[in-house]
């Protein structure tokens, strides 16, 4: 892209959990996949989830799964697509910070196969003229490699980006980067029965729903 300007701030999303309600469907096809690889004594889902914002491949051999698991767990996500939600809101500021001009990128352990489909169905794929995801870096999130390529494909100083995520790989991967975070509460995921509580990743800043993050990104533009 290489289009950003000195005056220019940029928003990086991460997909799921922030733009995308997918958890149940995630882990459907978690067990799903289970049971298809035949797993022996596979991690809980709480193993898996925690770790999400980093590639599959990666949570996967992490986990000590067989590389097999990617696959299955693709093809099983596959099959439950049409059953992810966007999040109220989310149009709205997609719209309104493109209207402000802010430049707007995506930052996705997904594969890029599940996400195009998802910024097609849900038609905010034009709000996006950079996205990375999880099978187009060398290193995934928490690794910094996603943010340095998306400030090298805009042209805009780490100072001016910021990075909305949920997961611990997404403010870890902002910090090493050297870049603002925002902790997105409102599709918290629930981590063997106990909700994060705000502030838990110690982000810059935590909001608990989109307009707030809306209120949070104007202030930090100024």
């Amino acid at each position: 892209m290489n289009g950003g300007t000195p005056l220019a701030y940029c928003v990086i999303f991460d997909l799921d959990g922030v733009l995308l309600d997918s958890e149940k469907v995630m882990e459907e096809a978690y067990r799903a996949a289970i049971i298809g690889e035949n797993q022996k004594n596979p991690p809980p889902f709480s193993s898996f989830s925690v770790m999400q914002g980093m590639p599959l491949r990666e949570i996967v051999r992490r986990l000590g799964m067989s590389s097999r698991f990617v696959r299955r767990f693709e093809e099983e996500s596959l099959h439950r697509i049409h059953r992810i939600k966007i999040y109220r809101g989310v149009k709205q500021i997609l719209t309104g910070l493109s209207r402000r001009g802010f430049v707007l990128a995506l930052n996705t352990g997904k594969e890029r196969r599940r996400t195009d489909i998802l910024l097609g169905r849900f038609g905010i794929r034009k709000y996006f003229p950079v996205t990375i995801t999880g099978d187009e870096v060398k290193n995934g999130k928490p690794h910094p490699e996603s943010i340095e390529r998306i400030a090298t494909m805009t042209a805009i100083p780490r100072k001016r980006i910021i990075f909305v995520g949920d997961m611990p790989a997404d403010v870890a991967c902002a910090r090493a980067a050297g870049v603002k975070s925002v902790e997105a509460l409102w599709g918290k995921q629930k981590l063997d029965g106990a909700s994060q509580k705000r502030g838990a990743l110690k982000a810059d800043y935590s909001v608990e729903d989109v307009k707030q993050l809306m209120e949070v990104l104007l202030r930090w533009s100024r």
